[in-house]
């Protein structure tokens, strides 16, 4: 029986969370979504979140200072970010900041399933130290 991965969703766009909600359950994943930064550190308290993909351009906080947040409350909680622009400095920011990666818009479906497949097999793999 496999671990059933929850993917949390924040984009202050309704039409991207539900894009994002409708492929990743497609995809046999379990999605909550969050309209911004706020929301988002709420469920974070409420659900255990394997992945969360963020938006990295939203009001009142940025994907940044969420991806911070995120990773102060749940360090084991990969963070995606999502970017309508290839900035090097904002991409070299988040990645300092903890981000797993980053995928532009439009959304690469295929690579943004074989980035979230590359987290969940390395979860699953057992570590060499174990046992």
């Amino acid at each position: 029986m496999s671990k059933v991965i929850n993917i949390l969703v924040v984009d202050d766009e309704a039409d991207f969370r539900d894009i994002f909600s409708e492929i990743l359950c497609q995809m046999g994943y379990r999605v909550v979504v969050a309209k911004d930064g706020a929301e988002a550190i709420e469920l974070i308290k409420q659900v255990k979140i394997d992945i969360a993909l963020v938006d990295f351009l939203m009001p009142e906080m940025d994907g940044v200072e969420l991806l911070r947040r995120i990773k102060k409350q749940t360090p084991s909680t990969e963070v995606i970010l999502v970017t309508g622009y290839e900035s090097v400095n904002s991409v070299a920011e988040a990645v300092n900041q903890g981000a797993y990666d980053y995928i532009t818009k439009p959304i690469d479906f295929g690579k943004l399933e074989a980035v979230i497949r590359t987290i969940v097999q390395s979860r699953c793999r057992p570590t060499e130290n174990s046992g």
